[in-house]
């Protein structure tokens, strides 16, 4: 007996067409009900597209697709951030009236293209159109690893009152060592740039994945940052996964975690240890 679509496998909706370089997703039947639900979905969406060292056109079936209210902001903050990674074009449709006009609501105040379109076939041969001009005026297409650099970047800001260099990967998913060490390499950069060798690290980790084959070199990478620019690091909003994993580690290597709720908590362990490092030995 075929298996329930509502019940498949989230890796069986996702189908690269290395010809066409159509990245296509079938939502069929799919209900998201939540932020976790959303996470799941996006985090192999991009697990799978940065293993292809590729950008793509993106073709969605939202057939009979339930996103619940709790779900939507979640899932219009993933879609657009896996957009701006990875998609040179997207085109959805079977889109109920319900999520339609939400798409197209959030299209019209973020000033991006709905590309609602009745059916399958009339979305490929929009997509078709829509590689063709892109072809036209990008011969060379911008490799991957120009988008993931400038989403590296934009995640890295420095506070010089407060000697803090803020890191945020939420809603990112580490998915291999290249990742990894795309993202360190810009973080040292950055570092290098600021006129400043240390400072203490905020890092943010809501909704933010690292996959067992990422974590050796997340590890080695953070290690080696810490010892080389840090005066000090904290971190905050990590999942219990992430979290447990964290403070395995620490305890092994002989570190202080340092796992907060939030940020407002992590600066204040920031400016504790600030205070004790410039505090002044008695005579």
């Amino acid at each position: 007996m075929s298996q329930p679509v509502a019940e498949r496998p989230l890796d069986t909706r996702i189908h690269l067409h290395e010809d066409e370089r159509i990245l296509e997703v079938d939502l069929t039947d799919m209900v998201l009900r939540n932020g976790e639900d959303v996470a799941a979905l996006y985090n192999l969406l991009e697990r799978r597209a940065a293993a292809s060292r590729r950008r793509w056109f993106f073709l969605v079936n939202y057939l009979r697709c339930q996103i619940h209210p709790e779900a939507w902001i979640s899932f219009a903050n993933r879609g657009k951030r896996f957009n701006k990674l990875f998609s040179l074009g997207s085109v959805r449709f079977n889109t109920a009236e319900e999520i339609g006009g939400e798409i197209s609501r959030r299209a019209d105040a973020e000033a991006f293209e709905a590309n609602l379109i009745a059916n399958r076939d009339a979305a490929v041969e929009k997509l078709r159109a829509m590689r063709a001009e892109h072809e036209a005026r990008h011969p060379e297409p911008r490799p991957l690893e120009d988008a993931l650099e400038a989403d590296f970047d934009a995640r890295i800001s420095f506070d010089p009152e407060l000697q803090v260099m803020d890191a945020d990967f939420s809603d990112f998913s580490f998915v291999d060592s290249r990742i990894v060490n795309g993202f360190y390499d810009v973080i040292e950069k950055r570092i290098a740039a600021s006129g400043r060798p240390r400072w203490y690290f905020a890092v943010n980790y809501a909704n933010c994945k690292v996959y067992p084959e990422a974590w050796i070199a997340f590890a080695q990478r953070g290690k080696k940052l810490n010892l080389a620019h840090s005066l000090g690091s904290v971190r905050y909003a990590a999942c219990d996964l992430t979290s447990k994993e964290i403070a395995t580690r620490a305890e092994s290597d002989a570190f202080d975690p340092n796992l907060f709720e939030s940020r407002d908590a992590a600066l204040a362990e920031i400016g504790r240890l600030r205070s004790n490092a410039t505090a002044s030995p008695a005579a």
